[in-house]
């Protein structure tokens, strides 16, 4: 594993278990086995790490969600059931621990506590929220052309709607269980689905 690989995923491991706020940088050094130097050579400060693992975990996550949603041939059902799945079930590989699994509800606390950190975090979060309602305009639209979404719905605004209920489900995971709120997102997701269909 490359120095800077292995440091991303030591502070993400770290943040996932202990939490942003109560992880200091030596910490994350003294894990990762490396001289203060080595490790200065990649991240110079907290920040600039918590940027980096949302980046690689996070939003390389949503990445892949908006890769598969745009391939073509898909239907707007299975467009539809990717961005659900892999909201639900977010699937994280580490390196040097292929055998642990994190849970949903975990990498989610941390997301939400990353995202208020700074005005960068905040733009990045932004953008990428912005490209997840592209994906969804493209996959309504893909609806409105196989016959199974109305014609007159406006599908970049449905697109921002089903993004708001995604996120605000997302949200509510810290107050319910992972059952409940998968239970919530289907029913949300379902009842807008009913609206726009034909």
């Amino acid at each position: 594993m490359e120095t800077r690989d292995l440091i991303i995923e030591a502070a993400f491991i770290a943040f996932i278990d202990h939490g942003y706020g109560r992880v200091s940088l030596n910490q994350i050094i003294k894990t990762t086995g490396l001289t203060k130097g080595a490790f200065y050579h990649h991240f110079s400060s907290k920040d600039e790490l918590i940027k980096e693992v949302m980046n690689t975990y996070f939003f390389g996550h949503i990445q892949k969600t908006m890769d598969i949603v745009g391939i073509e041939g898909q239907s707007f059902k299975e467009r539809i059931n990717v961005v659900f799945e892999n909201v639900m079930n977010i699937d994280i590989r580490l390196a040097s621990q292929p055998e642990r699994i994190i849970e949903r509800d975990d990498f989610l606390k941390l997301l939400w506590e990353s995202m208020n950190l700074n005005e960068e975090m905040k733009q990045m979060n932004d953008q990428y929220q912005q490209n997840i309602i592209k994906v969804m305009t493209l996959a309504i639209e893909s609806g409105k052309k196989e016959k199974v979404v109305k014609e007159d719905i406006d599908a970049q605004e449905i697109a921002g709607v089903l993004s708001a209920v995604v996120r605000g489900t997302i949200l509510m995971t810290n107050q319910m269980t992972k059952n409940e709120s998968e239970q919530m997102l289907r029913n949300n997701v379902g009842s807008l689905m009913k609206l726009i269909q034909q």
